[in-house]
């Protein structure tokens, strides 16, 4: 069975070997890494001034594309509010119609079945009237 001091060193060394894993790791850290070369290369830090002008002008169209797309949202939303009472009043009327036709078929099969005999009278009438008016 460990003893207290046994208990005791390895909590620690436990402690150390965290402290240098967190100092390694921050040496380590790319940005870290990044300030390092910053101080010492000025090649670096050209690349970088680069990458980040790169990054701007990139940002920059990023906003102007928004920009156009909102101008193009307001113009579809407008197209939008004008074709809509358009196609209201197409659905009335076309509803309106479907009425119509409805009562308009009642009617003419109500009367091919109450007047049935007078359907080839009506018809060869109709067909009379049709030839005098083309031959007048």
């Amino acid at each position: 069975m460990p003893d207290g001091s046994e208990s005791f060193t390895t909590t620690r060394s436990e402690k150390k070997q965290r402290a240098v894993s967190s100092a390694i790791s921050l040496l380590t850290n790319k940005k870290t890494r990044d300030l390092i070369m910053i101080l010492n290369s000025k090649r670096f830090v050209e690349i970088f001034v680069s990458t980040l002008e790169e990054k701007k002008h990139h940002e920059a169209k990023l906003k102007e594309g928004l920009k156009d797309l909102a101008i193009k949202h307001m113009e579809l939303q407008n197209s939008l509010s004008s074709v809509w009472p358009k196609q209201e009043a197409a659905v009335a009327k076309t509803r309106e119609l479907k009425k119509v036709f409805k009562d308009l078929r009642h009617i003419v099969f109500t009367f091919y079945r109450d007047e049935a005999c007078h359907v080839g009278y009506v018809i060869c009438n109709i067909h009379a009237h049709l030839i005098t008016r083309t031959e007048a």
